[in-house]
């Protein structure tokens, strides 16, 4: 239930975000046309002609399982690549879960520090609404966050990414309407690329880790 809730926070922010960007630019709110997938005619295939088998040369045995030359591997080795195998899927999926709780704590934090920069520089009740919601889903979605990675002895990082504070200081500068188009056009952005990531990790990795996503 909670990826249900999770994801359809971030549906509801980019369904508001679009409508604002609309109303702002004058337009109406249309839905992007599909295109439907172009089909490319399959060629049918032609039977290959059967190729005779050669005949091996006299005296060479044509068992290779005989005795003195089986290629059969020793039960033991193959036993310890299989252990191996799901060592190394286990670690691919820790290392997959750790950078996931990680992106998801910076994708946070920026979002809340977004929030507070439109709490002062928009004029728009309905920017300020989105802002304030975006900011009281995350802040109880990082407390969830935390507490998780915890439990999997992940720490998390303390600010957001370059890029994002790079964001947050060029919107900073902007005020009035110029600030709400920029900034609900980059919520919409945020929010669908946190779709894509969330969804993808709600399907594989930590069942703990799943559950949040």
């Amino acid at each position: 239930m909670k990826s249900i809730t999770r994801l359809g926070q971030f549906v509801s922010v980019i369904t508001s975000a679009t409508a604002i960007v609309c109303a702002t630019s004058g337009v109406a709110a249309q839905t992007p046309a599909q295109t439907p997938p172009t089909q490319t005619p399959s060629t049918p295939s032609q039977p290959q002609p059967s190729q005779p088998r050669p005949t091996p040369p006299s005296g060479t045995p044509q068992n290779p399982t005989g005795s003195g030359g089986s290629t059969k591997g020793n039960p033991g080795s193959q036993g310890t690549s299989g252990n191996q195998g799901t060592k190394t899927t286990a670690g691919a999926n820790s290392a997959a879960n750790e950078r996931f709780l990680k992106m998801a704590a910076q994708d946070g934090k920026a979002e809340i520090e977004l929030a507070d920069t439109a709490a002062s520089q928009s004029q728009n009740a309905e920017v300020k609404a989105l802002a304030d919601k975006i900011k009281n889903d995350h802040t109880k979605a990082n407390e969830e966050l935390q507490t998780l990675a915890s439990s999997k002895q992940v720490t998390l990082p303390n600010e957001p990414t370059a890029a994002q504070k790079s964001t947050q200081q060029r919107l900073a500068k902007l005020s009035g309407t110029a600030f709400d188009r920029a900034y609900v056009s980059a919520m919409v952005k945020d929010h669908q690329t946190a779709v894509s990531e969330f969804t993808k990790q709600s399907k594989s990795g930590d069942p703990d880790v799943k559950a949040f996503a």
